[in-house]
């Protein structure tokens, strides 16, 4: 059988890794696609040679003329691959190069021509559908090749409780300080570590807290497992933006054998109940976290459940007959 020819081109962010790179080695695995992924800029060569071509939130006009080219002329299938919502918050740093871009309005272009579109929950397809007919959910999965490493056990006398994020985040991690700053006020074993913004240091002067700078994508895994946490969180707002994000935070601290605690937003609400626990507002992100913080066996308990929930329902190679289905309808 004559092998499906896939061209893919990512955005240089973690969604790379999650939503192209990972998914595609276990494509190519399976024996019927052939994938390329070029480092180098876009070619028409690379157009010619592939029967689809996949593109991750392209704003560049030269480029969609060249994908536009292919698809009317030779007949090149288009995927637009996209894991959030086009319109950033207002207070986003990305809100002025988006405005530079004109990036929802060319995003929107590329989408509309488009031969599918992929992404990764059906709350987002469901927005996404007003633009195109043909949306595939295809949800985040975890290469456990990548992500299910040696655990480095907590052996110190502190509990420590962790975050990991990007400096976008900074607003969404303000939901959770209130209810930190009063642990760490309670428990003086307890300790606050976080990874990828510096600034949270200046909510918690005087508090044990230590703020650690982030690392890339291929280094990232082998960091989190050696963090050696207890306790993970994933404080979001509700707002359009955060609702059409999907769930990776639970699924990180998962593989760590950490529970989570998490906002009631509309990522997180979709677990196994019983697996995240959600925090409606500071009250409940206090009570949460002091209920694992006192009771060990039970922050134990649960972080055990949530590994082998996320090992047995998020493993990409098991489930990877989701993106092969997705991508051969197309030829």
């Amino acid at each position: 059988m004559k092998k499906i020819k896939i061209v893919l081109y990512g955005n240089g962010s973690g969604a790379e890794m999650w939503r192209l790179k990972d998914p595609s080695k276990y494509m190519a695995k399976s024996g019927k696609f052939d994938i390329k992924m070029p480092k180098g800029d876009m070619t028409w060569e690379d157009l010619m040679w592939a029967d689809i071509i996949v593109v991750q939130g392209l704003v560049d006009k030269l480029r969609i003329s060249m994908i536009y080219a292919a698809q009317q002329e030779y007949g090149k299938k288009l995927v637009v691959e996209f894991d959030d919502y086009f319109r950033v918050e207002k207070d986003s740093p990305f809100k002025m190069i988006h405005n530079i871009h004109k990036a929802p309005e060319m995003i929107q272009v590329t989408m509309r021509i488009a031969d599918m579109v992929v992404t990764t929950t059906e709350y987002l397809a469901e927005k996404f559908r007003k633009l195109n007919n043909n949306v595939k959910v295809c949800p985040n999965l975890m290469d456990m090749e990548r992500w299910d490493l040696p655990t480095l056990p907590n052996d110190s006398n502190e509990i420590r409780i962790f975050w990991a994020g990007s400096m976008t985040h900074l607003n969404d991690f303000k939901e959770a300080v209130w209810a930190l700053k009063k642990i760490l006020n309670k428990y003086d074993n307890v300790k606050l570590i976080t990874m990828g913004d510096p600034r949270i240091k200046d909510y918690f002067e005087g508090y044990n807290v230590e703020c650690m700078l982030g690392v890339d994508g291929d280094h990232y895994q082998k960091r989190l497992h050696g963090v050696r946490f207890d306790i993970g969180i994933a404080p979001l707002r509700d707002t359009a933006f955060n609702r059409c994000k999907s769930y990776i935070k639970p699924l990180e601290y998962g593989i760590c054998k950490a529970p989570c605690v998490a906002s009631d937003v509309e990522p997180y609400r979709h677990f196994e109940d019983g697996t995240v626990l959600l925090a409606k507002n500071k009250e409940d992100w206090y009570e949460h976290l002091k209920r694992l913080i006192e009771n060990e066996s039970y922050r134990k308990e649960l972080g055990k459940k949530m590994y082998k929930y996320v090992k047995r329902e998020f493993n990409l190679e098991r489930k990877i007959g989701i993106f092969i289905e997705a991508y051969a309808s197309l030829v």
